[in-house]
């Protein structure tokens, strides 16, 4: 392959894709965090019980971590016409 002279640095690079490295991504911004108003959009709840919901949900978390318990899954259940929410994990030994 013949290396043609006078070429700009446009002209150069106008084929080459450069990969995208470990570095280029971890300085890439996190995708935004939904807030209470697009949550109470998505599960179809008015945005002052949805936030009173995740406010209350934060508190369930906080008290069990202040038990040491920090592995929890919810279990979500509807029955008679209400939703339980609870929190399943195992007990701290």
């Amino acid at each position: 392959m013949k290396i043609r002279k006078n070429l700009s640095d446009a002209q150069m690079l106008k084929d080459f894709q450069e990969e995208e490295s470990f570095e280029d991504k971890m300085l890439q911004k996190p995708p935004a965090k939904a807030n209470a108003k697009d949550a109470a959009q998505i599960i179809a709840l008015p945005a002052d019980v949805a936030a009173k919901l995740d406010k209350e949900l934060l508190s369930l978390r906080l008290a069990l971590k202040a038990q040491g318990i920090n592995d929890v899954k919810w279990l979500i259940t509807s029955k008679d016409g209400q939703v339980v929410i609870k929190p399943v994990y195992k007990e701290k030994r």
